[in-house]
This record gives structure tokens, C-alpha cells and sequence, in this order.
């Protein structure tokens, strides 16, 4: 039995050479792809670079409807459960033009571009805002309504890409029309004793 046994050890031995023999090469493993990059990373880079910390991006895309894309950073309060309407101390609206974000539109105490104040920008400064998007086939509209200290008259301010000055303006109040842009704000005197402006 023990010669049986050998014969079996090199009949095995010899069949596991050939398998070995006839088996091809190993896989060999893809080299690593790097991975694509999360444009929500530097989405929130460019927020933070913008307004500092905490911020959030609140869109993103091709809001000025453009075809470039662009952010909406801003700092406030979390989302309520309305939803739709957000209370904002501040808001940066950025695209990226050459590897780098550009600041197109900023609210703060007032609504500015990078001419000047918004057309119907309160003189007096808001303390916040509540902000609105609504998007539709000419880009995103972005309605602020300004908080007030002692006004009760918030009337939003519509505020969208004008393509033909290449730039955010405010509309009118019935958002038809683009008001031109100011240097400067000066506030609307009253002459208590007359009555007059």
C-alpha cells in the first residue's frame, strides 16, 4: 500500500504542475484613479473665503442662468420649517471665472455689486434680511426683504442677473425693469417743520 500511496503522491504532485502550468498570469490590479473632486468642498471654500465662518451654501449652479456656475453662501439663521424663506445677516453670490471665485453680488447692511449699491437698496441699512429664491427661464430671482428697525413696510427687493450689463441688478417692484445702480446712499431728509423732502 505504501508503494500505491507514492504513486498517488506524484500522480497528484504532477497534476497540480500542469494546473499550475496552464493557469495564466495573475490579475494584475488597475492603477488608482484620483478621485473626482467634490465640488461641494470647494463650494464651501470659497464660502468661508468669502464670509468667513459660519457659512452656507444655500444654491448652486448656473443661477444667473449664464451658463457659468455660481454660488449662494450665506450666514442666518437655520432652516425653519417654512423652508422657502430664510432670515440672512449676510449673503455672497460667487461664480468662478479662471480658476478663481469672484464676488458678484453681497448683502449685508445693504445690496451691492461691484458698481455700487442696488437701486432700491434702503439708505438706512438692514439689520438682516429674508431672502427667497424663485428660478424661472431667465435665472434665479433672489427676492431680499429688508429688516427694518421701526418699518413695517418690507417690501422684497427683487434682484437678478441683467445679461445686458453683465451684472445683478434690482427690478422694480413689479420686476420688470432693471434700476440702475448708485455710487453712494444718501438718505431721504425730512424737514419736520414743512413737511418736506
Amino acid at each position: 500500500m505504501h508503494k500505491h500511496s507514492r504513486e498517488m503522491s506524484f500522480l497528484l504532485m504532477g497534476l497540480l504542475a500542469a494546473l499550475a502550468a496552464c493557469q495564466s498570469d495573475p490579475p494584475r490590479l488597475k492603477p488608482l484613479q484620483p478621485a473626482e473632486p467634490n465640488p461641494m468642498l470647494e463650494y464651501q471654500a470659497a464660502s468661508e473665503a468669502a464670509l468667513g465662518l459660519p457659512s452656507e451654501i444655500l444654491a448652486a449652479g448656473d443661477l444667473a442662468g449664464n451658463g457659468t456656475v455660481q454660488i449662494l453662501a450665506i450666514q442666518g439663521e437655520p432652516m425653519g420649517s417654512s423652508g422657502a424663506e430664510r432670515k440672512i445677516w449676510r449673503a455672497a453670490l460667487l461664480e468662478k471665472r479662471a480658476d478663481r471665485w469672484q464676488e458678484l453680488l453681497r448683502a449685508d447692511q445693504h445690496l451691492k455689486n461691484g458698481r455700487g449699491y442696488l437701486g432700491a437698496t434702503p439708505a438706512e441699512g438692514a439689520a438682516a434680511w429674508t431672502l427667497r429664491l424663485e428660478r424661472g427661464s431667465g435665472g434665479t430671482t433672489l427676492l431680499f426683504t429688508p429688516l427694518l428697525a421701526g418699518r413695517l413696510d418690507r417690501k422684497p427687493i427683487p434682484v437678478r442677473w441683467n445679461p445686458a450689463v453683465r451684472r445683478y441688478q434690482a427690478l422694480d417692484a413689479a420686476g420688470k425693469m432693471f434700476l440702475a445702480d448708485r455710487a453712494a446712499l444718501a438718505a431721504v431728509k425730512m424737514d419736520l417743520r414743512r413737511g418736506k423732502q
